[in-house]
């Protein structure tokens, strides 16, 4: 070698059964979530189409993507390829990307998108959400709302035939 050539190693990295077992689980969990199978760009109606592994589809519009430069070229456009394990598109040419989520909530329209966000974050699952259903549960559960007010009573005209 020469005085100035530098050696390259690889490095190793080490992992326990345990993280393995889980890393796996983690994996498995994820491939039956729903996820995207193929992605394809239709040119006539600029926008991309998206197939999920349920058997649906959504297609959203190239004009609703905005990380997309509007001068980007065709070719760069049909370069979008899926990232394994089909939860984010890629176009290499223009370096960037969108979680199919997101695209989701694109093709939904705002209110969509509210339900879908608001559906996820419902379904998060933290210690902190699971104590505080332990501490409601033992204060006979759910804190009521406010009470209502009584507006006055309407009294039913019934009509003899």
């Amino acid at each position: 070698m020469g005085a100035h050539a530098t050696m390259k190693t690889l490095a190793r990295i080490r992992a326990t059964d345990a993280q393995i077992k889980t890393l796996a689980a983690r994996g498995k969990a994820a491939a039956k979530k729903p996820h995207a199978t193929a992605v394809r760009f239709d040119s006539d109606r600029d926008r991309y189409e998206i197939e999920l592994s349920t058997g649906g589809a959504f297609a959203v519009p190239l004009s609703a993507l905005k990380a997309l430069p509007a001068s980007a070229s065709r070719e760069a456009l049909l370069g979008v390829r899926l990232m394994p394990p089909g939860f984010s598109l890629w176009w290499d040419a223009l370096d960037t990307g969108y979680h199919v989520e997101d695209l989701e909530a694109l093709a939904l329209g705002p209110a969509g998108a509210a339900r879908m966000l608001g559906r996820r974050g419902g379904a998060a699952t933290t210690t902190a959400k699971a104590k505080a259903a332990r501490e409601n549960g033992k204060r006979g559960g759910r804190p009521k709302g406010p009470a209502k007010k009584a507006g006055p009573k309407r009294r039913k005209t019934i009509v003899a035939a």
